[in-house]
């Protein structure tokens, strides 16, 4: 696949391609599928800025699908391994007019275990995720229950996060390392693809993904070098019109400084509201409604209002054809 792009902001040919390898039915007692392949992408930043901010990423990778007992052939066990090379480039220091450009190059290995069922009244899915970096070694539990409840496929859905920090090295830390509540326009890995990654102030700055706490009012808590947990709820109404109840919940660890010197505690917060699951998983819009009080002041520090408080989810990267051809229920 290759899907060539031309930003007329940016004046720059983008976009992104894959070669994948599918060796199915593989007559081993312990191993069925082998999926092996490359994929790239190239986009801007911001393409009105005058810097010209870029990335560029390459992802090599190779999972395998674990045979299972035909008792339990409902779910799937799949182990996998990625490479992710991502570059970061700015064309010219807009401050010192500097003519050559810098970039930031980061390697990341990551292998993954996942078990998943599609079918049935309580499909799941259930990842644990080890990544390496030069500044971090983090380990991470993400788990997701459906559970149906009327025959149009309404649902009470679960999600839990854990994530754990293994070792850091604070000198090449960065701000995108840590663990956090809520990610808005980004990701660390540049898995999901946002309309703008870095326009703040705008409208297309309210897309977001759900990711490690995915929490859904926009906030800067849970910001943490060491761990984080979180749990997200939604219930769906039994309706016409795609209307669905959340709340969210989360504990992360906070440095107080105190007269004797400094302490660190878990701290809690949380949140709700309601949302229209237009597509589900791939076009939603949450309306964050109440939250915690350390969430609240900082909205009205920052001057958010509840228009602003909105977000939506346009999962650009769940329209991959050939994603779609495989995960096709049969």
């Amino acid at each position: 696949a290759i899907a060539p792009v031309y930003g007329t902001g940016s004046g720059r040919v983008v976009g992104g391609g894959s070669i994948r390898f599918h060796h199915d039915r593989i007559r081993s007692a312990w191993l069925g599928n082998l999926h092996a392949g490359l994929s790239g992408m190239s986009a801007s930043l911001d393409p009105g800025d005058a810097a010209g901010r870029y990335f560029r990423k390459a992802v090599p990778s190779v999972d395998l699908d674990l045979r299972c007992d035909p008792g339990t052939r409902r779910s799937t066990h799949q182990v996998g391994y990625r490479a992710v090379f991502l570059q970061e480039v700015v064309e010219r220091d807009v401050s010192e007019q500097a003519p050559e450009p810098t970039q930031r190059d980061d390697l990341f290995h990551q292998l993954r275990y996942t078990t998943r069922q599609r079918s049935g009244l309580a499909p799941f899915t259930t990842e644990l995720i080890a990544t390496h970096h030069e500044a971090f070694t983090r380990a991470e539990l993400v788990s997701e229950h459906a559970f149906m409840y009327d025959r149009r496929e309404h649902r009470i859905s679960l999600r839990l996060f854990a994530g754990l920090m293994l070792r850091t090295d604070p000198e090449l830390m960065r701000r995108e390392f840590a663990w956090r509540l809520h990610w808005g326009a980004n990701d660390m890995l540049y898995d999901h693809l946002f309309v703008n990654r870095q326009d703040l102030g705008t409208l297309t700055d309210q897309q977001f993904a759900e990711y490690q706490g995915g929490f859904k009012t926009p906030n800067s808590f849970g910001t943490s070098d060491t761990w984080l947990a979180s749990i997200n709820a939604d219930a769906d109404l039994p309706l016409p019109v795609p209307l669905s109840l959340f709340v969210s919940g989360a504990m992360a660890p906070v440095t107080e400084a105190l007269s004797s010197g400094t302490r660190t505690v878990a701290r809690s917060y949380f949140e709700a509201g309601i949302g229209l699951r237009i597509v589900r998983d791939m076009f939603e819009i949450w309306f964050p409604l109440v939250f915690s009080q350390d969430i609240a002041d900082q909205l009205e520090f920052r001057g958010i209002g509840p228009g602003e408080r909105v977000r939506f989810i346009l999962a650009l990267e769940a329209l991959d054809p050939f994603k779609l051809l495989r995960n096709m229920k049969p």
